[in-house]
């Protein structure tokens, strides 16, 4: 779906999250008459090398996003779609973004908005989320991810895998999904159990197993 036709859905909801956040963005999807107009104009319209630009641009397309997957969820889980919600998701985002890419002279208004103090060493009580980098495999070596998901409500399970080379290029990758389970363990295990099969019917005998899954990292290293 276009992104204009996301900014813009008739929504109770999505015109809230854009009314919210106005004063930051400076956009009011409730005045444009021509979506696709009025999307290109706010992308344009501030200055990209401007910390301010960056973050309403940034903002712009993490809110877009998450409608999206809102929108998603309301559809198709029968999940009701909620502006706080929306805005709340949008900015844990934009505060990763902002420690990743280290942003100066962030304005007090979006220090407010990502609930960060106006001092670099001092932070509100908010959960900060931590940037993981991916880790290259020394040269000569494989990595493989593993990883699975399992929906306690619906039962619907699912895991996948991806074989990359020391550059980080991809050699092989899955995903599928799985019947019959019970938990998140069950699920990461078959995952791992595929993703050693691929590698062995593809020659690949010595590899780097990397997983979110302490409790699998437990049982497999035992």
């Amino acid at each position: 779906m276009a992104a204009s036709s996301i900014a813009n859905p008739r929504s109770d909801t999505a015109n809230q999250v854009w009314t919210d956040l106005s004063p930051l963005l400076q956009f009011n999807n409730m005045e444009i008459i021509n979506v696709a107009d009025g999307v290109t104009s706010f992308l344009i319209h501030p200055e990209i090398t401007t910390t301010v630009g960056r973050l309403k641009h940034c903002t712009f397309m993490a809110v877009l996003w998450e409608i999206w997957c809102s929108r998603n969820r309301a559809r198709f889980q029968g999940q009701d779609m909620s502006a706080k919600h929306i805005i709340n998701r949008s900015m844990l985002s934009i505060r990763a973004i902002t420690i990743a890419a280290n942003f100066q002279k962030i304005l007090q208004p979006w220090l407010v908005a990502l609930c960060q103090s106006n001092s670099r060493n001092e932070i509100l009580k908010v959960l900060i989320p931590k940037v993981v980098r991916w880790l290259t495999p020394p040269p000569g070596r494989l990595k493989m991810n593993v990883d699975g998901a399992f929906n306690m409500t619906s039962g619907e399970a699912g895991g996948g895998g991806i074989l990359r080379d020391h550059k980080g290029n991809m050699c092989c990758a899955f995903a599928k999904p799985y019947h019959g389970l019970n938990s998140s363990l069950s699920t990461e295990a078959l995952a791992l159990r595929d993703d050693l099969s691929i590698c062995c019917s593809k020659g690949v005998y010595e590899v780097l197993l990397e997983t979110d899954s302490l409790n699998l990292l437990h049982i497999a290293t035992r």
